[in-house]
C-alpha cells in the first residue's frame, strides 16, 4: 500500500498544513462494532495519542485532537488552506464535533495540524473513511 503526502501553504499565515492520504482501499482486515469498538478505539487513543513525524521536509511532534469516521463527501478533512482564522478555527471546530472520542486537546488559531486520511471499509463499504488530525506540539 503506497501514501502520498501533501504540503500546502496556509494562506493565512504562511506555516505548512501537512495533510496524509493513502492512494487507495484495501479490504478491512480486523472489525468490531458497537461499544466494543468505542472501548478499543480508547484503548488505542491512550496508547497512542502522540505521533512523530519526520520527512526530509519537517520533524515535528503532534497530539491526536480529533478521530473521525465518515463517509466519503459528508464533510473534507483533507482542507488545508482557510481564508481567515475564523475559517480554520471553523474547521477545527467541525473535527472536534465530529470526533469519536472527547481528547480535551485544546487547539488554537496560531496552531499547525496534522491530518491523517484513510479508508475505512468497516465502518461504510468502499465509501467508509478513518481520519485522525493532530496538533502540532
Amino acid at each position: 500500500m503506497s501514501s502520498h503526502m501533501e504540503m500546502l501553504k496556509n494562506s493565512v499565515n504562511d506555516d505548512i498544513s501537512i495533510v496524509v492520504t493513502e492512494n487507495y482501499c484495501t479490504e478491512a482486515t480486523f472489525t468490531v462494532t458497537g461499544e466494543a469498538n468505542y472501548i478499543e478505539g480508547m484503548r488505542v487513543y491512550e496508547k497512542h495519542s502522540t505521533i512523530y513525524l519526520d520527512s526530509l521536509y519537517h520533524t515535528g511532534i503532534y497530539k491526536v485532537f480529533a478521530v473521525v469516521n465518515l463517509v466519503k463527501g459528508e464533510w473534507d478533512p483533507s482542507t488545508a488552506s482557510f481564508a481567515s482564522d475564523a475559517d480554520f478555527l471553523a474547521f477545527i471546530r467541525q473535527a472536534q464535533a465530529r470526533s469519536l472520542y472527547d481528547t480535551g486537546v485544546e487547539v488554537t488559531a496560531a496552531d499547525r495540524i496534522l491530518t491523517l486520511i484513510t479508508c475505512d471499509r468497516s465502518y461504510a463499504a468502499a465509501d467508509g473513511r478513518l481520519i485522525v488530525l493532530a496538533v502540532e506540539q
